[in-house]
């Protein structure tokens, strides 16, 4: 994430930061759209 103004709203330690992802990205990834898959 690049926006400053929302960053600042977060409070995260100085060492991390934050990926936003696009709402059609999780059904690239079982584990997190609920499919049970094999390594979930």
């Amino acid at each position: 994430m690049l926006d400053s103004d929302r960053l600042e709203q977060l409070d995260l330690p100085d060492h991390e930061t934050v990926v936003e992802w696009p709402e059609y990205m999780p059904m690239f990834f079982p584990e997190v759209s609920g499919d049970s898959g094999s390594d979930a």
